[in-house]
């Protein structure tokens, strides 16, 4: 049962949703984290105090540290495995349902976010404006609208393929050159495969390898049970039989028969030297 239960629900790595657990994931595990180039994440990491600066100085640890783009820092994050990155919640959003929501982790305590129309200096629209957008974020048809729009999204797109780490792709990456790269046709990698139920069928291992153990215990005891009954046969030939009930001789008869005879030649042996004292010096 405690078998059954262990690989049925299996540990997972626990994700990383702060700012603080961030920071000791790149200190104590090696986590990288990149930002985009120009970005309001960079300045905050840059001009920033307390974790934002602790951040910062960590990066500059790294090799990479900034990409030309969030979707080129979605891709690394694909291809590489302790690798995060800071951006805009909507682009992150828009770049994971892309390429596969379930290879990623959307951390939920980001900046709120906000929706706005750019108007003139001193338009008279602008209050106006401004009731309607909060009108439409309070309802959460902005969000709706937004949601719908990520789920029209064609389905090829939507699919994660295999990401390859290449010189071309890191070049990429830091902005070298303005070329994008593009994933060769591969197979498809473990980490862009989505979870399956567990089933009996992949618990067939751990029935027989129970099984095998319960096959060798019983083995075992048979030998034993064996080896014991003919212990046992060698013990009784071995044994002496007497009578026709086949009890074997006291030991105390045995010593009985053994003095006797010791007392019957210590008898003979006095009544010998008795004859020789007596007839001994009349012959000489």
């Amino acid at each position: 049962a405690n078998l059954t239960s262990l690989l049925a629900r299996p540990a997972r790595e626990k994700p990383i949703g702060t700012l603080q657990a961030l920071e000791e994931a790149m200190r104590d595990q090696g986590y990288e984290l990149v930002v985009e180039r120009h970005s309001s994440s960079l300045a905050i990491l840059e001009n920033g105090t307390g974790v934002y600066g602790r951040l910062a100085r960590l990066m500059r640890r790294q090799r990479i540290q900034r990409v030309r783009s969030v979707e080129v820092g979605v891709r690394l994050v694909l291809s590489r495995r302790h690798v995060a990155i800071l951006g805009g919640r909507e682009t992150l959003y828009y770049d994971t349902e892309r390429f596969g929501s379930h290879n990623f982790h959307l951390s939920e305590k980001l900046y709120t976010r906000y929706s706005a129309i750019a108007l003139q200096i001193g338009c008279p629209y602008l209050a106006t404006f401004n009731d309607v957008v909060m009108t439409l974020f309070e309802a959460g048809i902005l969000t709706k609208m937004t949601t719908d729009e990520y789920k029209n999204l064609p389905e090829q797109s939507r699919r994660s393929g295999p990401v390859t780490e290449s010189d071309k792709e890191n070049s990429d990456i830091t902005g070298d050159s303005p070329a994008t790269s593009q994933a060769t046709p591969k197979t498809q990698s473990e980490s862009a495969k989505g979870l399956e139920p567990v089933s009996l069928r992949m618990l067939r291992g751990a029935f027989c390898l129970l099984g095998i153990g319960h096959l060798l215990a019983a083995i075992a005891l048979g030998i034993e049970v064996q080896v014991h009954r003919r212990s046992k046969r060698k013990k009784a030939i071995s044994e002496p039989v007497t009578g026709g009930k086949g009890n074997p001789k006291p030991n105390f008869l045995k010593r009985c028969i053994k003095c006797t005879r010791r007392g019957i030649r210590r008898v003979l042996i006095i009544i010998c030297r008795i004859v020789d004292r007596a007839l001994g010096p009349g012959l000489h």
